[in-house]
């Protein structure tokens, strides 16, 4: 078997955990050194996942030679330093979304990695998922046909507190930073990351963050998006590809493992859905099926993986999420978050 990809891991909160539990899980992978500005937390990570070696700052972490890459966890505000100290040390990083919150920011990051030629990528590990690979073929070999809607939901509510990372805005705290980047993603691995309407409307809460928001998107070639988050309302969480010959139901788009597929009949056969169709408004007709991709731990293997092999075939940045889309995205985000502040 090949050498092993080594992993080097700034900030260990709940999020570096899922990654830690994502690496113990892949054979050909593993975090070597670990560091956080409290050192009680560091070492607690490294006896949990069996790191060998346990760094007091991040220019020590960075200057081990033996990392291939390293991942940055810490809190959303800190993201733009780190990565930046990362990359010019001449590291690859892969950083927790949101990987910043503003477009000069990123503009910059994207600009050192690829004076330092190495590897930057944003951790929205939902659009590495192997359903999402079978959902891409599937639209890719026409089986809904053209694609002509896509909307994606994801509500949860947290008890108010207004010092809590959800609801502090000097913590990068809302909806849309939170979970907005995932619903956004689910949309552009389908759309594209270029709309050219964008309607926003949000409730911001007593703190300034948007606790609330519902997004309309518009593209070029006439398909359309919407979206809304929300960090106080509970309620489903899922999305739908609707297109012309068919649609795709995806519950828990954000850690999907299952997708319910439905096929139309031939629009020659004259068959109309309306009038025809069940409460589930499915034509007469329609054949459907459920696609199943477990996971082999918790969905961040997925990503992990991503870029270790781009790393290992000398790209400086992975084919489904790359450089130019994330810098399009975080501008989207940036503009979108100005409107509601308006």
């Amino acid at each position: 078997m090949a050498e092993k990809f080594r992993w080097g891991v700034i900030g260990t909160g709940i999020i570096a955990c899922k990654f830690g539990e994502a690496i113990a899980a892949l054979d050909d992978a593993e975090i070597i050194a670990v560091t956080n500005r409290t050192r009680a937390k560091a070492d607690a990570f490294a006896e949990r996942f069996a790191i060998e070696t346990v760094y007091d700052t991040n220019a020590e972490l960075l200057a081990d030679e033996r990392i291939d890459a390293v991942y940055v966890a810490t809190l959303n505000i800190q993201h733009y330093d780190v990565v930046k100290e990362a990359l010019l040390s001449g590291k690859n990083v892969l950083c927790e979304k949101p990987i910043v919150m503003q477009s000069e920011q990123v503009e910059e990051l994207v600009a050192i990695a690829r004076e330092q030629d190495v590897l930057l990528c944003e951790n929205l590990w939902t659009r590495f998922l192997p359903i999402y690979d079978r959902l891409r073929t599937l639209i890719a070999d026409g089986g809904i046909g053209e694609v002509r809607v896509v909307h994606a939901d994801y509500f949860f509510r947290m008890e108010f507190d207004p010092n809590d990372r959800f609801f502090n805005p000097d913590l990068g705290g809302g909806a849309l930073y939170d979970i907005g980047v995932y619903g956004l993603g689910f949309i552009g691995t389908f759309l594209g990351y270029e709309p050219d309407r964008v309607f926003a409307v949000g409730r911001l809460g007593s703190t300034g963050v948007d606790e609330v928001l519902h997004l309309s998107l518009g593209y070029p070639n006439g398909a359309m998006a919407d979206a809304t988050f929300s960090i106080s309302t509970p309620a489903p969480f899922r999305a739908m590809v609707i297109g012309t010959r068919g649609r795709i139901e995806i519950p828990e788009y954000g850690r999907a493992t299952t997708a319910t597929v439905y096929q139309y009949p031939d629009v020659e056969a004259g068959r109309n859905s309306k009038g025809t169709g069940t409460v589930s408004n499915v034509p007469e007709g329609t054949t459907s099926y459920v696609i199943e991709e477990p996971f082999k731990q918790n969905g961040f293997e997925y990503i992990a993986s991503a870029v270790a092999d781009a790393i290992r075939a000398g790209k400086k940045e992975t084919d489904l999420l790359t450089c130019d889309e994330i810098v399009t995205w975080v501008k989207l985000k940036e503009s979108i978050r100005a409107d509601l502040s308006k």
